[in-house]
């Protein structure tokens, strides 16, 4: 008997195929919430509820009621057999709902996942067939949560046993075909594959598409890698088209947590676990493939639609009729074309172009070839050559265009035929995919290649809207500019891979260029963007009305075009005596009067240059021509082109900069291939005083002032600094001692004016200043060192008293974007009075200022509290508060704030408040190898720690706690510290480092292989961190080396180095004497749980182990080696403290130390060192 079902996204019945009625989807019986009353909820009878002879192991990667397992494994399922005498019946059940289903507690189908799609398959099998079911799974890994079969059921069942003791392929094979039957009247075949995460095969392409030796239709969530494939004949991988339909419910890959495939010829239908994504290729997976004609057809008709092969390049030498492949989803490298150009089937591009040299109603294309096929002696200029196609069945929205080099090539509507001619030749066909939406883009730049287009059916319908086909189609050319034109389209698919298209028409030749006239020369010397090596002669006299590049630029400034609108500017503007303006901007010539050179400058040397831009860039222009204050004599541009450009509003009104920034810097880039990048330097007369620096010594009145536009030496103030006006400080303090309704500012002072006694432990001065207005993005910081200055908004005044001392003063004109790293979350906590009550208490930012230079400022800070950036808590046997060396007092132990079963008050509370709690900006990684709430969890590892960061943009802080406290901490649960370890000794570090560490930490953290039981880091912050992502993902080595040392510094303000040695059970070290002491070479003495088998050891000398006496004192309070948990060295010479995630013994738990994986982190402080040194004052004797 064998039973499917396929629930829909938001279907609560679902549809069911039956072995018994296989030729149509049936509904559901009733809801799969339902606990009776439909196919599955009787399958599941003795899985939910108590049968006596109904035994079962069930599996998933989200197993009911156990949060934050780790797993790689995708697989979810239920092995189902009766132990009732001489009965050989079994169920095996695969699936794809999470924490379903629940062992004996009753039928429950989780609500959340009604919303999703679904799919249950049931298999009547022999009990006798589950060890190849279990020979299969064992390598896909699956995360096993009940099991209740009993050995006498399963005996001589070697691979089933290993899948119950969750034991994972080890050695080859990696990858394993099982075939079993399922029982019914007429047996069906079912072939199961899977392979292991070392096999590194990617299950699709090299596991099921080559074991089928067919082409397969994929139906599967999909990543922006794996695309489909179709350049093997015959063994294509087609990617079915979504939404879809299962009989009439509807379901899309978006929220189907289905994966299966059909074959191409039929009948196979597979269900697999894992998506069609590239990371599979390092995780386990496995298919369960059905050879059934009826269940196929079922599948096949969901399959019916099926997406565009993907994008290809295909390179054929001359001479060659097969050429190269390069296909999107394998472009690394080139492999052979399938079949020969001028077959007209079998290869990639016969199949791309079927519906261009056939026919099919649904979709309709654009050819152009400036050598077009049955069409003779065609004169074109244009070198272009390719087909735009399109689909035009409702509401799709694909496309696909196809530039090559080949002529008289494809001919529409008249079957494929490769020019026979074109063999003996190379050429280049490159296929792309895209969104139909983007042929206008694509038809923008074609349009100015002026390509002979011999063929288009493209209904009008279709391009409504899209002006640029429509003079594509038409055969217009361009006859205005842009002559050069740039245009961005994205191709579809997951990749969406960006392409950039570059076009000019013929009469592009002056499209950007410089002219460069001596004095007395009357042609000038000419350079070309398309010819910029040499400069060449002028074609004509500069007074000439046509002829030379500029007469032509300038034709419809100095004529008249009713498209073409200018602003000209020019301290001498033609026709306007008298002009008086401090710029010297000019903008030749005078408008809508007929070209004129004025006769006076043929003299005079003069420099023309014209670009050719987007015109989305002149606002960037008009930010930094304001600065330079031109004079406008003519324009006629309309406001609605410039709505939105603020900078080019003030330019044509001819405001002038009255407030910072007085000083500008703008990017643009000039349109065309080049795409040259162009930076635009401004400053009005008023920049003087942008960015200053005033040291006034001891009793001076003046000061010295250094600006930034003459650094190199100090001048002397301008006015005496008591003064309101006439010096710098008092200009760049106008809007804050008095009134400006666009300047706003934020103003501190440790001694603020006329508030007396204020307490307060900072020092700091100075004044934050902004533009309200906008647009501006304008501000200025001033920090000081003058106490009761400057007073708000009463008048400019310098304190008396402080002109007997020596003061220092820096204005930095800054972004307004900036402010936030100074001080827009941060600023709020500033100007609220906030203070930091959590790590990071250190802190670094960078801005820069603006203005040409844009000089690069480094600001570093740190809190009061900051002295809490590291700590260590020893908390001694039956002891529940514990002892405390914290960062900033490391000379004595000190006791802990409370005890540590509080949830508030001590220093670890406060360092793990956002890991059993929530904050939006804290992530963090936990391990333990005992995890809260998970129990008999099987791991080598003892480790147990917490990597937490801040995963704020910019913000580098992050922590590392490493701890002896099993099942602590609980993830987002809140604060509990695990009442039976107040009877035993523990001891817990808290670094503080930084974000890019964590990598190096991990480095060491996966050979000690820990346990990690929460996560929730983004692969954002921690891309380009391989070794993070191996311990993300449960990832253990599996070549050498098996040992590694680490290093990293923990950020206080005296950086403390921190050693990180960690080893892997295939290492066969034992870590205190083949690890530590051999990097250390230093005697070291040891506390830790011993065994009857490692002693002491004196032989060699300089290089002992010594035991530690117990019992000891951790200042006052008493522990032993007995119930204490914690292992820790101290080297003898000093300074070197570790912490160590191992006792010293030969075995644990029976198991041999050296073949198990350990962690040593090692402090290098001569405070910590002699804290732990007093400890360990006694040590037993060497062993004899």
């Amino acid at each position: 008997m064998e039973q499917e079902t396929q629930i829909g996204p938001t279907q609560a019945n679902g549809k069911v195929l039956l072995s018994t009625a296989p030729g149509n989807w049936d509904n559901g019986a009733a809801a799969l919430t339902a606990a009776a009353g439909h196919s599955f909820a009787v399958s599941l009878t003795g899985v939910v509820t108590n049968a006596a002879d109904i035994k079962f192991l069930a599996y998933n990667n989200v197993p009911p009621a156990v949060p934050n397992v780790q797993t790689k494994s995708n697989s979810k399922g239920v092995i189902i057999v009766s132990t009732a005498v001489g009965a050989n019946e079994g169920r095996w059940i695969v699936h794809t709902v999470p924490g379903f289903p629940a062992a004996k507690t009753g039928y429950s189908w989780p609500a959340a996942e009604t919303a999703k799609g679904h799919l249950l398959i049931c298999m009547t099998i022999a009990e006798t067939q589950i060890n190849a079911i279990a020979s299969s799974l064992i390598r896909a890994e699956p995360f096993v949560y009940y099991n209740d079969i009993p050995e006498s059921e399963t005996a001589g069942m070697r691979d089933f046993k290993k899948l119950a003791e969750g034991q994972t392929a080890t050695m080859p094979p990696f990858t394993i075909k099982q075939s079993i039957k399922i029982a019914a009247v007429a047996p069906i075949d079912v072939h199961i594959y899977s392979k292991s995460a070392k096999s590194r095969y990617e299950i699709y392409k090299k596991v099921l598409s080559k074991a089928l030796k067919k082409t397969i239709k994929v139906w599967s969530r999909r990543d922006n890698k794996l695309k489909g494939d179709c350049r093997v004949l015959q063994r294509n991988i087609r990617l079915i088209k979504s939404p879809a339909q299962i009989g009439d419910h509807a379901t899309n890959i978006e929220a189907d947590q289905s994966n299966w495939i059909v074959s191409e010829p039929g009948n196979i239908f597979c269900f697999t676990d894992k998506p069609y994504a590239k990371s599979q290729a390092t995780e386990p997976a496995m298919a369960v493939c059905i050879d059934q004609a009826a269940i196929f057809a079922r599948f096949d008709a969901i399959a019916a639609q099926v997406e565009n092969c993907p994008q290809v390049i295909l390179y054929k030498g001359p001479a060659q009729n097969t050429g190269k492949l390069l296909a999107s989803d394998a472009p690394n490298d080139w492999a052979n074309g399938a079949r020969e150009v001028t077959q007209a089937a079998g290869h990639s591009f016969a199949v791309i172009l079927t519906d261009v040299v056939g026919n099919n109603a649904d979709v309709k294309f654009l050819a152009y070839n400036n050598v077009p096929p049955g069409i003779q002696n065609v004169k074109t200029k244009s070198n272009g050559k390719g087909v735009i196609m399109i689909s035009t069945a409702r509401g799709v929205n694909d496309g696909a265009w196809i530039v090559h080099t080949v002529p008289g090539f494809p001919a529409a509507k008249t079957g494929y035929s490769w020019p026979a001619a074109e063999i003996a030749k190379g050429h280049l066909l490159i296929c792309m995919t895209i969104a139909e939406t983007q042929i206008n883009a694509i038809a923008a730049s074609l349009f100015r290649a002026e390509p002979f287009i011999y063929y288009n059916d493209i209904p009008e319908s279709e391009t409504a809207g899209m002006p640029d086909f429509k003079k594509l189609a038409e055969g217009q050319i361009p006859t205005m500019p842009p002559f050069t034109i740039s245009r961005s389209i994205k191709l579809t698919g997951a990749g969406a891979v960006p392409v950039q298209i570059y076009s000019k028409s013929a009469k592009s030749r002056y499209g950007k260029a410089i002219l460069y006239k001596g004095p007395t020369q009357d042609r000038g010397k000419f350079l070309a963007s398309n010819a910029p090596d040499n400069w060449v002669n002028g074609a004509a006299a500069v007074t000439a009305r046509a002829g030379h590049s500029f007469a032509a630029a300038l034709n419809d400034v100095v004529g008249n075009h009713a498209n073409v609108k200018f602003l000209a500017y020019n301290n001498v503007p033609p026709g306007i005596q008298n002009v008086k303006t401090k710029s010297n901007g000019k903008g030749f010539p005078a408008a809508k009067t007929g070209y004129s050179w004025p006769a006076a400058e043929i003299a005079k040397g003069h420099l023309l240059i014209c670009m050719t831009i987007a015109e989305t860039q002149i606002n960037a222009i008009a930010a930094s021509l304001f600065r330079a204050e031109p004079f406008i004599y003519y324009n006629d541009i309309p406001e609605s082109e410039t709505a939105g450009m603020p900078d080019f509003k003030k330019l044509a009104e001819g405001q002038i900069p009255t407030m910072p920034p007085f000083t500008i810097s703008r990017s643009i880039k000039l349109t065309g291939a080049g795409a040259v990048p162009v930076q635009i330097y401004s400053k009005s007369a008023k920049s003087r005083y942008g960015k200053a620096i005033l040291y006034k010594g001891p009793a001076q009145n003046n000061g010295k002032l250094l600006a930034s536009d003459s650094p190199d030496a100090w001048a002397d103030g301008a006015a005496v600094v008591t003064q309101n006006n006439g010096h710098s400080f008092a200009v760049a303090l106008t809007d804050v001692v008095g009134n400006h309704p666009n300047v706003k500012f934020l103003a501190y002072n440790n001694i603020p004016p006329a508030i007396p006694n204020v307490k307060t432990k900072s020092n700091s001065k100075g004044v934050i200043i902004v533009n309200s207005d906008a647009a501006a993005n304008d501000g200025a910081w001033i920090v000081h060192t003058v106490p009761g200055f400057p007073a708000a908004k009463t008048g400019y005044s310098w304190p008396a008293a402080e002109i007997a001392k020596g003061h220092l003063l820096i204005c930095m004109t800054i972004a307004e974007t900036q402010i936030n790293a100074i001080g827009m979350p941060d600023f709020k906590k500033l100007a609220e009075g906030q203070i930091t009550t959590k790590p990071p208490f250190t802190i670094s930012r960078s801005i820069k200022l603006t203005g040409a230079g844009a000089v690069p400022v480094q600001i570093y800070s740190k809190s009061a509290k900051s002295r809490y950036g590291k700590a260590i808590l020893y908390k001694g046997p039956a002891q529940n508060t514990g002892k405390l060396l914290a960062s900033d007092s490391p000379g004595a132990w000190v006791d802990n704030a409370a005890v540590v079963t509080a949830d508030a008050g001590h220093s670890f509370a406060v360092a793990l408040t956002h890991v059993v709690g929530n904050h939006a900006n804290v992530k963090f990684l936990a391990y333990n190898n005992v995890p809260p709430g998970i129990p008999n969890v099987k791991t080598k590892s003892s480790s147990k720690g917490v990597i937490i960061i801040n995963d704020t943009p910019a913000v580098n802080d992050a922590a590392w706690i490493v701890h002896t406290v099993p099942g602590f901490p609980a993830a987002k649960t809140g604060y509990s510290w695990p009442a039976a370890e107040i009877a035993k000794g523990h001891l817990l570090i808290c670094m503080s480092i930084a974000e890019n560490q964590i990598n190096t930490i991990a480095a060491s953290l996966i050979r000690a292989e820990p346990f990690v039981y929460y996560n929730d880091i983004p692969e954002t912050v921690t891309a380009g961190m391989p070794d993070f992502q191996k311990l993300a993902e449960g990832q253990i080595p599996s070549m050498p080396p098996f040992t590694a040392r680490r290093s990293i510094k923990i950020t206080a303000a005296a950086n403390v180095d921190v050693h990180l040695f960690g080893k892997a059970p295939k290492s066969r070290y034992e870590i205190y004497k083949k690890v530590i002491l051999k990097a250390l070479k230093k005697t070291i003495k040891v506390w830790s749980r011993r065994d009857s088998k490692l002693k002491g050891d004196c032989r060699i000398p300089q290089r002992n182990i010594r035991l530690i006496k117990s019992p000891v004192q951790i200042a006052g309070h008493a522990t032993n080696i007995e119930t204490d948990e914690s292992n820790w060295i101290i080297s003898e010479p000093g300074n070197i403290f570790c912490f160590m995630d191992k006792p010293y013994a030969v075995t644990i738990l029976k198991k041999s130390q050296t073949t198990e994986p350990a962690l040593a982190v090692c402090i290098d402080q001569a405070a910590i060192f002699a804290r732990f040194d007093t400890i360990a004052a006694q040590v037993e004797n060497c062993p004899q």
